[in-house]
């Protein structure tokens, strides 16, 4: 999914009822290889399933939205870990729809580089430190020089193949690792990527959920760093300007009074559930239907959806917002 331009976006309205859904945010898979400081999938897959998203589930979407024409794939796990990954593409594809994704960056094998570079619109790669020690405490998994291997494997294919696929580096900023936002637009230059996106922590839980204390005191602890975090993205944006890099910043201001999402995007999740949020995408926290029961139009503008709004323009306490998105 192309991000629209912010001044395009602010003249979006916001209203009890907007129609048609601009693009969706569709889960492929629950599983995942990493475990992640800032993400709450151990919470969500506690009970130890992992889902994958059935083809017959995405078939229905596209039954009742034919128009659809951007879908970002994610959810609490690695899309290119999804079994049916490109039978959902090539249908996708053969219907016009324009696909991005964010990826840890493990399981950028030949058959899947080739699969990227064919299918998808935009793909990110989560880095989130440079240093090896702290990258295995931020993200325990396979480890940075797996990642760094697949992100050149996937450049050094994308010359040879002339792709138009654009390449961004995602890194979610904490006070763990602000110190290191210096150096994300040399690499994004070495390894021939479009861009950087600088993503200040986010909680993904709500108050109440048994990860919500433990997500909440990391994200304090960020967000003491925020100035530090900005400051570092404008001295990299001097630093680079002129250079063919995006830098972009997705900062840490409350959301709830100019957060789009409930008017004009929604999360469906692997099982089908609709939620209001790619952040709070949790089915089990809330829902407003499941496309496999009721059809995404009814949920859409249904009156659930429509209180959440009206909710949300009224300026009415509401606990999946208000707090957004610490």
């Amino acid at each position: 999914m192309s991000e629209p331009p912010v001044d395009w976006l602010a003249r979006l309205p916001r209203a009890p009822l907007m129609k048609p859904l601009i693009s969706v945010q569709l889960e492929p898979t629950t599983r995942c290889n990493f475990t992640c400081a800032s993400c709450a999938r151990r919470d969500y897959v506690s009970d130890g399933r992992d889902l994958d998203l059935p083809l017959e589930t995405f078939e229905e979407l596209l039954r009742q939205r034919p128009t659809l024409r951007e879908i970002k794939l994610q959810g609490f796990g690695e899309p290119l870990l999804y079994r049916h990954l490109e039978e959902l593409l090539s249908r996708g594809g053969a219907r016009g729809i324009r696909f991005t994704t964010y990826s840890n960056g493990t399981a950028l094998t030949k058959d899947r580089i080739e699969l990227v570079l064919r299918r998808f619109e935009f793909f990110f790669v989560s880095v989130d430190s440079l240093k090896e020690e702290r990258f295995d405490e931020l993200r325990r998994g396979p480890g940075l020089a797996c990642v760094l291997q697949g992100m050149e494997r996937l450049a050094r294919r994308r010359r040879a193949l002339d792709s138009p696929t654009k390449l961004s580096i995602n890194f979610v900023a904490s006070h763990r690792n602000a110190d290191e936002i210096k150096d994300l637009g040399a690499l994004a230059l070495s390894l021939g990527f479009d861009a950087v996106q600088i993503v200040e922590a986010e909680n993904w839980n709500l108050p109440g959920q048994d990860g919500f204390r433990a997500t909440s005191s990391f994200v304090r602890e960020a967000r003491m760093k925020s100035a530090v975090i900005a400051s570092e993205v404008k001295a990299l944006r001097e630093r680079h300007a002129g250079k063919p890099l995006g830098i972009f910043h997705i900062d840490a201001r409350p959301r709830r009074d100019t957060c789009l999402w409930p008017f004009y995007f929604c999360h469906i999740s692997a099982e089908g559930f609709v939620t209001p949020c790619c952040l709070r995408g949790n089915p089990r926290v809330i829902n407003f239907g499941n496309i496999l029961e009721r059809p995404l139009d009814e949920i859409w503008g249904g009156g659930q959806y429509r209180e959440f709004r009206e909710r949300l323009l009224s300026g009415a306490p509401d606990p999946l917002c208000d707090t957004c998105p610490d």
